[in-house]
């Protein structure tokens, strides 16, 4: 599936998450067991890694946030966002 990543430290985190309004726009909370392997489709680069937060848009694409490791490993420190591709497993990192 694909979808986008996204890193928001800390405060902005917060705020993206306050601004969402509609009911079908919020962020939910990742399961412990969320574990994905993202591809940045940019530039090819890839992990292994736990979502922090899930939304899901009315395109039906999905939002993943993901940690400072995981944004430095996919390269998307500086832009914070980035077009994945998304696969879930189920195993521990």
């Amino acid at each position: 599936m694909s979808g986008k990543a996204i890193y928001c430290p800390g405060v902005q985190l917060e705020k993206v998450l306050s601004t969402d309004s509609a009911s079908d726009k919020k962020w939910h909370a990742a399961q412990e067991e969320s574990i994905v392997s993202l591809t940045n489709l940019q530039n090819g680069k890839k992990i292994r890694t736990q979502v922090l937060m899930t939304k899901k848009t009315e395109t039906g694409s999905v939002v993943v946030s993901v940690n400072r490791d995981a944004a430095e490993a996919l390269g998307i420190m500086h832009t914070g966002l980035a077009p994945v591709e998304i696969r879930y497993t189920r195993r521990t990192l």
